[in-house]
């Protein structure tokens, strides 16, 4: 498990130390911020989204594959998080978010281990888009009451709930609304300058300042509590009703998990000579939530705002992600009696810039023109998204959406039909509609025929005929064959048969033999006319054809 560590300890020299603690100290002064705001997505203190990024970061650089991947909290997962403990009583919140944590680490470990991972693949990048634009709108939703001071009556879902608030303009706190809008409008001045600066940090001293400044403890809403110590082991309570309320949650949160670290290992991968094995960071990604659901945080995964400035700042190995996490805990220990002062609009203000930056308006554009059917998937996902009252019904909609389209391309039949032209020794592409005049035929079959394939093959099948009725059916390039198509193979042996005609197999490996001969195909079709593949391409096919021509 900590192969990694060793290898880069092993290469390591003092010079890279600068490094990775500039690096460090660039992800903390973006992720103390963040960390804070995302706590007030889940509706919990902001000293548990520190302690959320302290514990991460800390494992992470121990068991991380990657020298550059940050695991920490996201605006994504607190969301989720968010979302699906609406119904959760306050008094059994805060025990809710870090059992939740402690769940989604065992399901992530034991995913890992069995290596399901790789079916993130599957999903469509459409319903990945859908997701993270409907959660940008979500988040916006949920911090325009801390920016203007009221308080939603009906927050149903992220319409219902800008409705309300909206409903309560009469009532907005002026200080509230200066003081967010004022962050926006700094952060968008600070991250068009183009310089290397911690916008988010500079934003929150800002905030602090103007508070003190000018007096507003009692006339806008503050942190308040944010008694900072080291983070402690914490015992979770473990309530069995509560677990059972929470399992739907966690497959959701777990699919987004990693759905999230995986986009965030394909950019790092291209942009890094790092190669990592998706199974194995799933795990590790287990051990990081059960770890870090033990200090009072809650889920986590990659962060690739945090990644890409790390990479960006220069790191040189993982020990800038250690590097990040103890900066965050020594400047939270030393300012903890300031940071109690800092607005809750201005936390809110920094929530909807980074929700901003959630929309990639190139990459909705791009699924709209690729093709019709990514343009669907994405305005299903995102309106799906919005008007849900969880975001876990949305993930698994899209879940079920990516399946139908995986099914519905998978389910095309590869075929193409091929005539043999003796003349210049040659395999020619014919259409159906030219086939009813031929001697034989030879139909190429490829890919994985499984049990979906079988409607569109016999669809095939019942199209093809010709006046001789001789067919080769050529497997070399099937990678696999189930019961359901040798059924429907069965099928047009036993028609083509009743009229007269013959069926001849080419191409045909060892394991695709067994399976045809197991079920029985053998007995229906002479073993003369089974011919297995051999090394050149095309040898057996031609077998087959020699073997029609002497019944000519």
């Amino acid at each position: 498990m900590f192969q990694h560590l060793t290898k880069t300890f092993k290469n390591y020299k003092i010079k890279y130390i600068k490094d990775d603690l500039t690096a460090g100290l660039s992800v903390a002064s973006i992720s103390l911020p963040q960390a804070m705001a995302f706590s007030l997505i889940v509706g919990i203190n902001p000293i548990f989204g520190v302690y959320t990024h302290i514990i991460a970061t800390i494992c992470a650089s121990f068991l991380t594959i990657s020298n550059y991947i940050i695991i920490g909290p996201t605006n994504l997962i607190a969301v989720a998080i968010a979302s699906n403990l609406k119904l959760i009583s306050p008094e059994n919140y805060l025990q809710s978010v870090f059992m939740l944590t402690l769940m989604v680490g065992i399901i992530q470990l034991v995913f890992g281990f069995l290596r399901i991972g790789n079916l993130v693949n599957f999903i469509s990048h459409g319903v990945v888009i859908g997701l993270t634009t409907g959660v940008a709108f979500i988040i916006a939703a949920g911090q325009i009451e801390n920016i203007l001071g009221v308080s939603p009556e009906n927050d149903y879902n992220a319409i219902t709930t800008v409705y309300s608030v909206l409903e309560k303009l009469n009532n907005a706190n002026l200080y509230a609304v200066f003081l967010g809008v004022g962050t926006i409008i700094l952060l968008i001045v600070l991250n068009n300058l183009k310089i290397n600066i911690p916008s988010y940090l500079i934003a929150i001293i800002v905030g602090i300042f103007s508070v003190k400044f000018f007096d507003l403890k009692t006339q806008v809403e503050i942190i308040g509590d944010f008694s900072a110590s080291f983070p402690r082991p914490y015992m979770i309570d473990f309530n069995l009703s509560t677990m059972q309320k929470l399992l739907s949650s966690v497959f959701s949160i777990a699919i987004l998990s990693f759905i999230q670290i995986l986009s965030i290992i394909k950019v790092m991968e291209e942009k890094s000579d790092d190669s990592i094995d998706v199974n194995r960071e799933f795990v590790n990604l287990g051990i990081i939530n059960i770890v870090v659901s033990f200090f009072r945080g809650f889920v986590v995964t990659g962060s690739f705002s945090k990644s890409f400035a790390n990479y960006e700042s220069g790191a040189y190995s993982r020990l800038s992600g250690f590097f990040s996490g103890v900066s965050a805990l020594i400047i939270i220990l030393v300012f903890s009696s300031i940071i109690k002062v800092l607005p809750i609009a201005t936390l809110a203000a920094i929530i909807l810039v980074v929700a901003y930056n959630l929309i990639d308006i190139q990459e909705i554009s791009t699924c709209f023109r690729t093709t019709r059917f990514d343009g669907i998937v994405f305005l299903a996902t995102f309106l799906m998204t919005i008007i849900s009252p969880r975001l876990d019904y949305a993930v698994y909609f899209g879940v079920i959406v990516s399946i139908i389209f995986v099914l519905k391309r998978s389910s095309n039949i590869n075929s193409d039909y091929l005539t043999y032209d003796s003349s210049d020794d040659s395999f020619v592409k014919k259409p159906s509609k030219e086939l009813d005049k031929e001697d034989y035929i030879v139909i190429n079959l490829s890919g994985i025929m499984h049990f979906n394939v079988s409607d569109n093959l016999k669809e095939e099948f019942d199209k093809t005929k010709i006046e001789k009725d001789q067919y080769v059916i050529r497997m070399r390039d099937v990678e696999y064959i189930d019961i359901t198509v040798i059924k429907e193979l069965e099928r047009f042996i036993n028609k083509v048969q009743k009229r007269g005609g013959e069926v001849y197999l080419s191409g045909v490996d060892n394991e695709n033999y067994k399976s045809l001969k197991e079920y029985g195909i053998t007995d229906k079709i002479d073993e003369k006319h089974i011919f297995r593949a051999g090394e050149e391409i095309f040898s057996s096919t031609k077998d087959a054809i020699d073997e029609i021509d002497k019944y000519k």
